[in-house]
């Protein structure tokens, strides 16, 4: 049997379709009559795309789910719109590249997941994108130093000394 049900708490309004008691079909999240957050379900798990937005009804967050796990791409967004983290998902877990974005939509981290653990090389940048920091993991554990860097570019040794100017000037050389 198929129905909709309706709550409201407070200035929050949830309604949501239910088959045979189970959430099948679109959620809605509303507050003072806006629109906060759509999410899909098939038989009581989340399936499909959900979304979210901002107070200003800017896009938050897009995220699909097949059978209740993260699926695929999960995109988040500022109050203005740009784009500040992207993620891959494979049957819930991170599995892929995930990046993070500074306001300016420069590329601020980059992480490679294997079935939910670091893998392979972290990366972080500064606002101009010189690297900062660069670190290589298998399944989850470190691998090796860090390799850290100045944003003059000059590296930082494992001390956290960083490389004198005269050395870096006559690398250049």
């Amino acid at each position: 049997m198929r129905e909709v049900l309706e709550h409201q708490q407070e200035s929050t309004c949830f309604q949501a379709e239910l088959t045979d008691g189970l959430l099948n079909g679109e959620m809605r999240i509303e507050e003072h009559g806006r629109l906060l957050s759509v999410l899909r379900y098939r038989q009581g798990a989340l399936h499909g795309e959900i979304e979210s937005w901002h107070a200003n009804g800017q896009l938050a967050m897009q995220q699909s789910y097949r059978d209740g796990l993260a699926q695929g791409v999960a995109r988040y967004f500022s109050e203005e719109g740009a784009l500040i983290r992207e993620e891959q998902w494979l049957d819930g877990q991170l599995h892929g590249e995930c990046c993070s974005f500074y306001p300016s939509g420069q590329l601020q981290i980059r992480e490679q997941w294997r079935h939910g653990l670091r893998h392979s090389l972290s990366e972080q940048f500064y606002p101009d994108g010189a690297p900062a920091q660069r670190q290589s993991y298998e399944q989850g554990k470190q691998e090796g130093e860090v390799e850290r860097w100045l944003p003059d570019g000059r590296a930082i040794d494992a001390r956290g000394k960083a490389q004198s100017r005269m050395s870096k000037w006559t690398e250049r050389l």
